[in-house]
C-alpha cells in the first residue's frame, strides 16, 4: 500500500471519530455505577488499541498480522475478565435495553469479514477490506454520537 493510502486511512479515522462529536445531539444517557464505568472504559480502551493496530496494519498491507488483529476486534475484550465479569454483563444489558448493542455486533461482524477476506487470499481485495474497516469506524462513531461522548 502506498503512503497516500496510509494517509487516507489515518485521515478517515480522524474524520469519523472527531467530526461527529463536535455537533452530536445527546439522545441517551448511561447511568453506570463505578464497576460498570470501569468495565466500559477498559473495553473502549482495548477496542481502540485493536482498531488502531488494525487500521495501521491494513494501511501497510500486512495481510496476516491484520487478519490476527481483526480477530481480536471480533468480540468483547473483557467479557470474561475475572474482576469485571458481573459489571460487564450489566453493561451489556444496558446496551440491549437502549437498543444500541447492534453497533457492537456490527463491529464484530465487519472485523470477522476482514479476517476472512485476508485469510482467503494472498492477494486480497483491499478495497473490500477498507469498506469493512469504514463500517467498523462508522459503527463506533454512531454509538459514541448516541451517547454524546465528549473528549
Amino acid at each position: 500500500m502506498s503512503k497516500l493510502l496510509y494517509f487516507i486511512f489515518l485521515l478517515s479515522i480522524g474524520v469519523v471519530f472527531w467530526g461527529g462529536w463536535l455537533s452530536a445531539p445527546s439522545t441517551k444517557t448511561l447511568k453506570l455505577n463505578s464497576p460498570q464505568t470501569e468495565a466500559l472504559r477498559r473495553e473502549m480502551i482495548d477496542m481502540d488499541i485493536q482498531l488502531r493496530s488494525l487500521a495501521s496494519l491494513i494501511s501497510l498491507g500486512y495481510r496476516i498480522p491484520a487478519s490476527d488483529a481483526s480477530r481480536h476486534l471480533s468480540d468483547w475484550q473483557n467479557e470474561n475478565h475475572p474482576r469485571m465479569k458481573e459489571a460487564f454483563a450489566q453493561l451489556v444489558g444496558e446496551f440491549k435495553r437502549d437498543n444500541t448493542l447492534t453497533y457492537a455486533t456490527q463491529v464484530f461482524s465487519s472485523a470477522k469479514q476482514i479476517s476472512s477476506i485476508l485469510k482467503a487470499s494472498k492477494s486480497p481485495d483491499w478495497n473490500l477490506v477498507q469498506n469493512h474497516l469504514s463500517k467498523i469506524l462508522q459503527n463506533c462513531r454512531n454509538c459514541h454520537v448516541i451517547y454524546d461522548v465528549k473528549y
